[in-house]
């Protein structure tokens, strides 16, 4: 097996060194995208996506994919045959009629892995994928010296409400409330929001973490960081995406503590 990343994305960085260590794993090939045009980047990712399907084999995959230059290649091979997994593809896919077409062309013509059940089931009653599987997204262990400060918490910034997040840091009034994402107009007192330097960190600090945001479409890459920590309760306002996990979790050792919160 042969794992290609065209990309490179930082985000993706923990994942893919798990992947390539968990696989029997012949090559890892990745090329990265240092531009900050569009345009440009385009491009670039058409033409790495185009070089690493060209060399790729059956049983050979994509680590990450751009529905854009996959969507292109879709034409330019008569077949493809690796596979790809999808990351927020299939987010981007629900966003316009445009994105929908575009998701919908390569559902139909290559492989896709999905990381969670969930998923896979409803991208595939939508768009009807040609061949398509599941592997589970692996846990991301970040735990070294478990510091944990009980007056913090945590709220995942992706696709998230900035009413929700006013909810949470007035639950959490006598706490402190960690976002990593600016939000504009937001005046409670106990809440710090924005880039964080050191994200592994305060993660290990916290007894609290919120997946709150929209994640009908797609995978929280936070949540399979905070499940590799003992002594965290992770908040969910999915009870779909709570009840994977819990199935997920099930034969845990040390499982962590699950719960439902209704914003």
């Amino acid at each position: 097996m042969n794992l290609f990343d065209p990309i490179c994305s930082i985000g993706h960085a923990d994942f893919n060194n798990l992947i390539f260590n968990e696989k029997n794993t012949e090559r890892y090939s990745s090329k990265s995208i240092e531009s900050k045009s569009l345009f440009l980047f385009h491009l670039k990712s058409l033409d790495n996506h185009f070089r690493f399907i060209r060399r790729a084999n059956e049983d050979d995959v994509f680590l990450v994919f751009n529905n854009i230059s996959l969507f292109i290649c879709t034409f330019l091979f008569k077949k493809i045959r690796c596979s790809f997994i999808v990351h927020n593809n299939y987010d981007f896919g629900t966003k316009s009629f445009f994105h929908s077409f575009i998701y919908s062309v390569i559902c139909k013509k290559v492989s896709l892995i999905y990381l969670e059940n969930r998923l896979h089931k409803k991208a595939n009653e939508l768009f009807h994928h040609k061949h398509s599987y599941v592997v589970k997204h692996p846990i991301i262990n970040i735990q070294t010296e478990r510091k944990l400060i009980q007056d913090k918490i945590f709220v995942s910034g992706r696709n998230l409400d900035k009413k929700d997040l006013i909810k949470v840091c007035r639950i959490e009034k006598n706490h402190a409330v960690y976002c990593n994402k600016k939000f504009e107009g937001i005046s409670e007192v106990n809440l710090e929001s924005g880039f964080i330097n050191d994200f592994d960190k305060l993660l290990n600090e916290c007894e609290k973490i919120y997946i709150i945001g929209n994640y009908n479409s797609r995978a929280s890459g936070v949540l399979y960081r905070a499940l590799s920590l003992t002594n965290v309760e992770i908040v969910f306002s999915n009870r779909g995406y709570l009840n994977e996990i819990i199935k997920y979790v099930s034969d845990f050792e040390n499982k962590p503590k699950l719960s439902l919160i209704k914003l």
